[in-house]
């Protein structure tokens, strides 16, 4: 029982989050025209590079803060955590900051200058990417602390948002 009520929640999140990455080309589909669509997704995984920082420190973290809260050390929990998230937001800043002040020359130098018009989504995409990653590894300390269903309700939240923002 222990075990469905930690993992249920995480996998009900991930099947809810993996529609979360195409919801904006197929809203965007049916909202404009496939040329639009194909200018967004270039535009969309250039951003999305800025989570491979929070990504790679994620599963150094983990482990981690696992050890830790197994051993009731809260106090290097807290330090570790602020650590760890200083060094995503070091790491992560010079990347954004490329990729939201010359997004139109990124995108003509990676696909063409016919993505170039993309580049405001870039800019945007960056900005919002980058705020993600600067809440450090949540997920993973909150999967530490066994509070996988505030995982779920924030996986939830995003995804409504998500389609109010695209809409």
């Amino acid at each position: 029982r222990e075990l469905i009520n930690f993992s249920a929640p995480l996998w009900i999140s991930m099947m809810l989050g993996s529609p979360l990455g195409y919801l904006d080309s197929l809203m965007l589909g049916s909202l404009t025209n496939p040329v639009q669509v194909g200018i967004y997704n270039a535009a969309f995984p250039t951003a999305i590079l800025l989570m491979s920082v929070l990504g790679a420190t994620e599963i150094i973290f983990m482990p981690v803060a696992s050890g830790l809260f197994a051993k009731n050390r809260i106090a290097d929990l807290k330090i570790i955590t602020k650590v760890v998230t200083k060094w995503i937001f070091a790491t992560s800043l010079p990347l954004f900051l490329i990729m939201f002040f010359f997004s139109a020359r990124i995108l003509g130098i990676l696909f063409g200058a016919e993505y170039v018009a993309g580049a405001t989504a870039l800019s945007i995409l960056a900005l919002g990417y980058f705020m993600a990653s600067m809440v450090g590894p949540t997920n993973a300390l909150l999967v530490t602390l066994r509070k996988t269903k505030i995982i779920l309700e924030n996986t939830i939240a995003v995804l409504f948002i998500a389609v109010a923002v695209n809409w």
